[in-house]
């Protein structure tokens, strides 16, 4: 999904979408997080669009906070490496 948007461009496109944005600040390394939210299903989407360190990316949550994978599935049995690779969607635009 990050291959052919940017991250402004998703943060406006949710928010016309009627998603709600809060910003957080962030830590060294993932920089501030624009946290969307989709208030009819809880579902949460963390924009790092200005990471310190490496590319800019997003994590999508449900509304338990389990990070989801590119199907959608919080991955249980994997790895925390695992679980980082599969959760984590860079941005190329």
């Amino acid at each position: 999904m990050g291959k052919n948007i940017s991250p402004n461009e998703m943060i406006s496109n949710l928010e016309k979408s009627g998603w709600k944005k809060t910003v957080e600040p962030g830590g060294k390394k993932s920089g501030p997080a624009t946290i969307l939210t989709d208030p009819s299903t809880g579902t949460k989407v963390r924009i790092h669009a200005e990471p310190g360190e490496g590319t800019p990316y997003f994590r999508a949550q449900n509304k338990g906070g389990g990070y989801l994978d590119n199907n959608g599935v919080f991955p249980s049995n994997a790895t925390k490496q695992e679980l980082r690779d599969a959760t984590h969607f860079y941005f190329e635009k």
